[in-house]
């Protein structure tokens, strides 16, 4: 009678811990024809066959399954220090030591290329990569370090001030007197450059200084309502841009000479036009060719105050006594039509004469006058502003049906009115 050699569970032990090992073999005995197998040793390989039969099953059902020299595991979830994980793949320590990384991962040039520590703190020698994500944080800090160790945080210090701002700033690994805010926006929209307390859009305190370099430079100014201004290089001037109109009305060219409505001034203060001064009087300077004489409109007011009344006036202009009286004046010969008071004596201030200088608002004794003296049309039938207002505020008006018809009207109003020189 021959032994038969019986295949144990020990077999299917050393096959179940050894799922990617190099492939077992099973050798059986050999029965040649005219042996005799005892029911006892037959019961035996029965039974070892059934075993080997449930362990296969056991490593199916797992799902540990090979593949070359891998292994993996397609149902479930993985624990690692828990007997109950709860995600596809859970580590968990009981009480760990400071420091103690749940995960680490290395190579033989650096042993802690990542990790995860307890605290949850997350290392990385690497980049940082974020695909279709965000980087969150409720409540604390955006740390880039460099040579300088730059920052960009918010609420640092944990101080409630800085809670609704966004911080950069440099110098310290954390909280300290070291620590140099560069610039902060704040919930508003503020930006505040060397300054923790920005009182504008843009708030630069010294020795912070705000350049803009290039050609075409500009430094712009728009209003809701469209009105857009703009400082800007041209050439080696510095320009102020109504780019709204299309206009330049102030020119410093490299030599600090000063253009107003002057394209290209040859003094320190180069006026193309009038200029105004402090007594209410408006000035010219009339010269001959070369330059060697000058009279300015100022003499010529003095000398019409003294007695030398206009000996002409500008066309559109009825005058109103003698030529050459020091009481004569100007006065529109047709009345105009203004959308409030204001407009009225605005439309006059546009209007200039080159010996008389600027017109204005008749005043109510040259309205009177020239209503009196029927110098211009129409002055009787309807109402006109003369330069007098009250403190409602109305102003006046004359002419309603008489030269001596005064009525009061408010200053929004539209109405008609005439210029005087």
């Amino acid at each position: 009678m021959k032994n038969i050699k019986r295949i144990c569970f020990l077999t299917i032990l050393s096959f179940a811990a050894s799922v990617t090992a190099e492939p077992i073999t099973i050798t059986t005995p050999v029965v040649t024809p005219g042996d005799l197998i005892r029911a006892e040793d037959w019961n035996r390989i029965k039974v070892d066959l059934e075993s080997l039969s449930i362990g296969l099953d056991i490593l199916t059902n797992q799902s540990w399954l090979p593949n070359g020299s891998d292994v993996y595991f397609d149902i479930g979830n993985v624990g690692i220090g828990t007997n109950n994980p709860q995600s596809s793949l859970e580590i968990f320590k009981q009480s760990p030591m400071p420091g103690w990384k749940l995960i680490q991962a290395g190579t033989d040039a650096d042993a802690d290329r990542f990790s995860v520590e307890a605290d949850g703190d997350v290392s990385t020698d690497g980049n940082l990569l974020v695909r279709g994500g965000n980087v969150y944080d409720s409540d604390g800090n955006l740390s880039i370090s460099g040579e300088e160790n730059l920052y960009l945080m918010t609420d640092w210090d944990n101080d409630a001030a800085d809670t609704t701002s966004i911080i950069f700033g440099k110098n310290n690994a954390g909280p300290g007197a070291a620590f140099e805010e560069l610039m902060r926006v704040t919930e508003t929209g503020l930006v505040g450059i060397a300054t923790p307390s920005p009182f504008a859009t843009w708030s630069a305190l010294p020795p912070a200084g705000i350049e803009i370099y290039g050609n075409g430079a500009q430094i712009g100014l728009s209003s809701a309502g469209g009105n857009r201004w703009a400082w800007q290089i041209a050439g080696a001037n510095l320009e102020l841009y109504n780019d709204s109109t299309d206009f330049t009305p102030i020119i410093v060219n490299a030599s600090g000479q000063i253009g107003i409505n002057q394209p290209a001034p040859q003094r320190d203060l180069h006026v193309g036009g009038f200029a105004r001064f402090d007594s209410g009087l408006e000035t010219n300077l009339w010269c001959n060719q070369t330059g060697s004489g000058c009279i300015s409109q100022l003499l010529v007011q003095s000398l019409l105050a003294s007695g030398s009344g206009p000996q002409s006036c500008p066309s559109g202009f009825t005058m109103v006594g003698g030529v050459g009286q020091s009481n004569t004046f100007c006065v529109e010969t047709n009345e105009r039509v203004a959308t409030n008071f204001w407009n009225a004596k605005s439309i006059c201030r546009g209007l200039s004469d080159s010996v008389l200088g600027r017109a204005h608002l008749c005043s109510a004794t040259e309205w009177h006058t020239a209503c009196a003296t029927s110098s211009g049309n129409a002055l009787t039938g309807n109402n006109e502003w003369v330069d007098q207002v009250d403190a409602t505020p109305a102003a006046l008006a004359y002419g309603v049906t008489a030269c001596n018809d005064i009525v009061n009207l408010a200053v929004a109003d539209d109405n008609s009115f005439r210029c005087c020189y």
